[in-house]
């Protein structure tokens, strides 16, 4: 629809100069047509294209908005029309002048414009049909005058048939290379709707708190999502007395509260290579290490823990939220991950002891007072980290001790 509005503003343009030129400067108006020719007729014309343009934009409107495809007969026979319209300008301009004169007037650099906006059609072949329907018009036109008319005055040069056959290969190729153009177009448009289609995609299995970072690579990947076991590192966060909290509390003051706290710890857990994989009310759970993994999986789990706690201590004693505390268990080991769920609405999950672990070792925080309580398997792979061992605690569900941590 941009394509024929532009053209007709363009010849409604044309219309409002012939009007003005006409007016302004009868005499040269009337010398370029010998006088023959009424002041009106030619924006009577440009107005009547101008229209036709107009309802080919209408109706093409109609077929979008009816979610149907445009006849390609239709656009075919379209194309063929208004690529007509600067034939049938020379040949007007033919009858007042010397046809060899008119093949080189301004007229036909119309076609170009043709041929050019063809490219906003998005379809390579009616490209190459535009440029081959000007070639052969502005072809036929020319043998016309090499055959019936005299060129009379004029250099030999500008008459030769060499020139007249040049400008016809330059239309030609003109409709070829807008093809080759429109091609490329369509390609990178198909390939920018396909990564969006991905985007959204991976949005919808991962949640909307995926970092970008993680969606690129996710992308780069072209990963198929096959459920598979592989190393992961878990954290379990839950704000300390938030029933209490909420008892007295507006539903829009909880609400505004936990978003207040979820928006720094979201970022910090994108900032650390990981992701939130599910909200638990007043808490989450988070994985490092899936989809894909950045190497130091463990590290950044912590990493992102103290500074969670940092945060919330530095906003709690500073009066910019009320006073927290928060809960971090970490554990690392071997899940299963893959998507769960319908054809309607999949979730990409992580299953196994790793996980259920962490959220015991969460829990235990309640025990010893403490912020964060880690896993030997966690504190073994940490490094100029200060911590405190508590001893082997014994975890629902599970027969073995497990030797835990303090952090924070």
């Amino acid at each position: 629809m941009l394509r024929t509005t532009i053209l007709a503003v363009f010849f409604l343009s044309g219309a409002l100069f012939f009007t003005v030129f006409s007016l302004t400067f009868p005499a040269e108006f009337n010398q370029v047509f010998q006088g023959t020719l009424q002041w009106w007729l030619p924006p009577i014309f440009f107005s009547i294209v101008a229209t036709y343009l107009l309802g080919v934009r209408t109706l093409a409107a109609h077929f979008l908005k009816t979610s149907r495809p445009y006849p390609t007969i239709g656009r075919y026979m379209n194309a063929f029309l208004e690529t007509s319209i600067p034939t049938l300008v020379l040949i007007f301009m033919m009858q007042f002048r010397n046809p060899f004169y008119v093949l080189l007037m301004p007229p036909v650099y119309v076609y170009f414009i043709f041929i050019i906006l063809s490219a906003l059609r998005v379809d390579r072949l009616l490209s190459i049909f535009t440029g081959l329907v000007a070639a052969l018009e502005y072809g036929a036109l020319s043998v016309y005058a090499l055959l019936y008319a005299e060129p009379v005055g004029m250099d030999p040069a500008l008459a030769a048939p060499g020139g007249f056959l040049a400008r016809f290969l330059f239309l030609a190729a003109a409709g070829i290379t807008t093809g080759f153009v429109t091609r490329q177009i369509k390609h990178q448009l198909t390939a920018s709707f396909e990564a969006g289609r991905e985007r959204d995609k991976i949005a919808d299995l991962f949640g909307q708190h995926v970092s970008p970072q993680v969606v690129d690579r996710l992308l780069s990947q072209n990963t198929e999502w096959l459920s598979e076991s592989r190393h992961v590192c878990m954290m379990f966060l839950d704000i300390r007395d938030f029933t209490r909290f909420s008892q007295n509390r507006e539903p829009e003051q909880v609400v505004n509260y936990l978003n207040s706290l979820f928006d720094f710890m979201i970022e910090m857990i994108n900032e650390h290579q990981g992701y939130i994989n599910k909200f638990l009310g007043d808490g989450f759970m988070a994985v490092f290490g899936a989809p894909i993994s950045s190497g130091a999986d463990v590290q950044n789990a912590v990493a992102a823990a103290l500074k969670i706690v940092e945060r919330v201590d530095s906003d709690s004693a500073s009066g910019i939220i009320a006073p927290t505390r928060v809960g971090v268990g970490i554990h690392a080991g071997i899940a299963v991950t893959g998507h769960v769920g319908t054809t309607r609405k999949k979730e990409y999950t992580i299953i196994g002891d790793v996980v259920n672990l962490a959220s015991r070792i969460e829990q235990l925080n309640k025990e010893f007072g403490s912020k964060i309580l880690v896993s030997e398997d966690v504190w073994k792979e940490l490094k100029d980290h200060k911590g405190e061992e508590l001893g082997t605690v014994t975890v629902k569900g599970r027969d073995e001790a497990v030797r835990i941590f303090k952090l924070a």
